[in-house]
């Protein structure tokens, strides 16, 4: 049997891989969109991990996430760093919207790409941010007016 790598999938939209097999064939990856905290596991393949791995961006930018930090197939993923800033958990989001607005900053910073940003902007209208302080961080970060970014969707 193949040995597989548990990869998450925890932003908002699916994601889907489509694995050219030897032979000729398609592997069809599929994750769900996460909702709350619940986001979708698959058991893949390691020779399809390490495909991603090298030959896509899917773990630099956060769009697919090895859910043991310890295993070895983190290894061949290039840039670590941006893997890192860019591969959040709705939880961890929240952590730092609800830490001090340093803290928020500098965490902000760190995101290059644009889809977590759009999941870290979706997370924090969905609780609701009321710090003038956090929504002016989040705003400014985002390039966004406060008004536009956190107006009340009920009225």
């Amino acid at each position: 049997m193949k040995e597989t790598v548990k990869v998450a999938r925890y932003r908002n939209v699916p994601y889907k891989v489509n694995y050219k097999v030897n032979g000729g064939g398609t592997s069809v990856y599929s994750w769900r969109e996460s909702k709350g905290d619940s986001f979708q596991i698959l058991d893949v393949p390691e020779d399809v991990v390490e495909w991603l791995a090298i030959y896509t961006q899917a773990f630099t930018d956060g769009e697919l996430v090895i859910v043991d930090e310890n295993d070895q197939m983190i290894n061949l993923i290039e840039n670590h760093d941006s893997y890192k800033n860019n591969s959040h958990t709705r939880e961890a989001i929240v952590k730092f919207l609800n830490g001090t607005v340093k803290t928020l900053k500098e965490e902000l910073k760190k995101i290059t790409d644009d889809g977590e940003k759009r999941f870290v902007l979706s997370v924090a209208k969905e609780n609701k941010v009321d710090s003038i302080a956090k929504q002016k961080a989040i705003a400014e970060w985002a390039n966004m007016s406060i008004e536009l970014l956190f107006e009340d969707d009920d009225e």
